[in-house]
């Protein structure tokens, strides 16, 4: 059991993004801030095309620094910022009041905190001004103000304050690419912190009853575990392992039931925190459990394991130089095609089922939407 909590708190350190998160990317070079051009006279409004499910996909299966519910209601995650001139920011993703306001130098751009390159208020509040669509397409560039104009990806973002607009800058886990990191609790954290609670207190629970009745039949929730249990250890842990595989359990079991737990809350749409998440749609949590099992493999391995890496038994000479370098390159392109390979799965999953869902939207159409369930 004290195996098992060990390796649930492992997991759970990869909720922190040390790896960085999906929506963190490179950040553009901050420019000087510039006077915002003037409004262009008869510069009508775009008019909607239909209805594009694309925005709402995305912003399903990305991280974000709060908890979106329903329309402007959202439940306000903690947001940890280490800006490397000025230190530490603390606040709660609620101060932004959805993108209307800049906080200590930063604001909230689609859920997700960007730093203000050059903002003049470093420290408190100031409101950000609304730009109508309008005004913010007509020289190409994208304005985030009240009302969150730009939705499309890879594309510069812009704030203004009192006339002048301002470059964001989004954080990366690369030093070289950011001055500012995000150590925020976001909703995929959340999501991963609640699983490994309910993990802990799931299999304390059980292993109090095997304590205290080590030879009553399992029922309720230790009648649903076991079966799983003893199935991945005879079918799964065992031939994988070897005889030592005992010594395993506990790891391989909490990579399970962690990946298990997150995905299942995934497929819940409630409105609650830590449900609708797409956990290990991350690349980030994906790279943080492939990177545990490289070091517990790797760390762990026996003669036997390297000798077939580095000179293979009753094979010739010529093949096993030939065989050296893709065994070696092997060893860790075997973890990252599993990052890939978790990764991919679950967000073309969301994607998928997301989009099926916008059929009905899309068509306008009661008949036609049928087809979409």
């Amino acid at each position: 059991m004290k195996r098992i909590i060990l390796s649930l708190a492992l997991l759970a350190s990869i909720s922190l993004p040390i790896f960085g998160q999906e929506h963190h990317e490179q950040p553009v070079v901050g420019n000087e801030p510039t006077v915002t051009e003037e409004k262009h006279e008869g510069h009508d409004t775009h008019e909607a095309e239909g209805y594009d499910p694309t925005p709402g996909v995305m912003h399903h299966i990305a991280d974000a620094n709060e908890y979106h519910i329903l329309g402007e209601w959202s439940v306000p995650l903690p947001c940890i910022l280490y800006d490397t001139e000025h230190g530490v920011k603390f606040m709660m993703s609620s101060a932004f009041h959805h993108g209307a306001k800049a906080v200590d130098g930063f604001a909230l751009v689609h859920g997700s905190v960007m730093k203000i390159v050059g903002f003049p208020v470093l420290n408190g509040e100031a409101e950000l001004e609304e730009v109508p669509a309008h005004d913010a397409h007509a020289d190409g560039k994208n304005y985030v103000g009240v009302n969150h104009i730009s939705e499309e990806a890879g594309e510069t973002h812009y704030v203004v304050y009192e006339g002048i607009q301002y470059e964001l800058e989004k954080a990366s886990a690369l030093t070289a690419f950011t001055t500012w990191y995000d150590f925020s609790i976001t909703k995929n954290v959340l999501a991963m912190l609640v699983a490994t609670l309910l993990m802990f207190v799931v299999f304390r629970s059980i292993a109090k009853r095997y304590a205290n009745n080590p030879n009553k039949a399992p029922s309720g929730i230790q009648g649903l575990i076991e079966p799983i249990i003893i199935f991945l250890r005879d079918e799964v842990i065992k031939p994988g392992i070897g005889p030592r595989y005992e010594k395993y359990m506990p790891f391989v079991l909490s990579l399970f039931f962690f990946i298990l737990f997150n995905n299942l809350f995934g497929l819940i749409p409630l409105p609650i925190p830590a449900f609708g998440s797409n956990v290990t749609g991350s690349v980030s949590v994906t790279m943080g459990l492939a990177l545990f099992t490289f070091i517990v493999v790797n760390f762990n391995a026996n003669k036997a394991y390297w000798g077939h890496i580095f000179w293979f038994p009753d094979v010739p000479v010529f093949v096993k130089i030939m065989l050296l370098p893709i065994e070696l390159l092997g060893i860790f392109i075997r973890p990252f095609t599993l990052m890939i390979r978790l990764f991919a799965n679950i967000t073309a999953g969301h994607i998928v089922i997301l989009s099926l869902v916008s059929l009905i939207f899309v068509f306008g159409n009661l008949i036609l939407s049928i087809f979409a369930k």
